[in-house]
């Protein structure tokens, strides 16, 4: 037991390190390779949570999710521009949008975890945040939303 409580500690730990890298790079690829990591990270202890809890007396693992959905929203945010008659103004693109390019399997891993923390179901492995049932039903729509708007243009692997 006293092994299993330090190495959660570590993943903690890990986990914050790769929040604190995904938020402060700019490369679209560590970032995508970040949101991997840490869903496994964070699907892990939410496997050691089921037989014993995970003490995150400072809430890294809520933090890590709220991190994962923001990285998701950026990656699936619309990423064509509005019509114009300048069709070689590629600076526009750039300006008006700033959309991650994650590779598709990253973006894939990170959907299916936000969308297993925002469930209905109560028995999720990720209801280690809680959070209330009208902010997640905000939140599903928004994300489906935003998902369906950009749903032609996501690359195919």
């Amino acid at each position: 037991k006293i092994q299993r409580k330090a190495a959660n500690t570590i993943a903690l730990n890990s986990l914050f390190g790769l929040m604190t890298l995904a938020q402060s790079c700019e490369a679209d690829v560590v970032i995508g390779e970040c949101a991997v990591v840490m869903g496994r990270i964070l699907l892990q202890l939410a496997s050691d949570g089921a037989t014993s809890p995970v003490e995150d007396t400072n809430r890294v693992m809520e933090t890590a999710m709220k991190r994962l959905l923001f990285i998701l929203m950026k990656a699936i945010s619309c990423r064509t521009r509005k019509d114009t008659d300048d069709e070689d103004d590629e600076d526009d693109i750039e300006s008006t949008n700033q959309a991650l390019r994650l590779p598709p399997v990253c973006t894939g891993t990170t959907l299916w975890m936000i969308g297993e923390w925002l469930s209905e179901l109560s028995e999720s492995q990720f209801a280690l945040t809680k959070i209330d049932a009208s902010t997640k039903a905000k939140l599903r729509l928004e994300v489906v939303r935003v998902l369906a708007a950009c749903f032609s243009e996501m690359e195919v692997e």
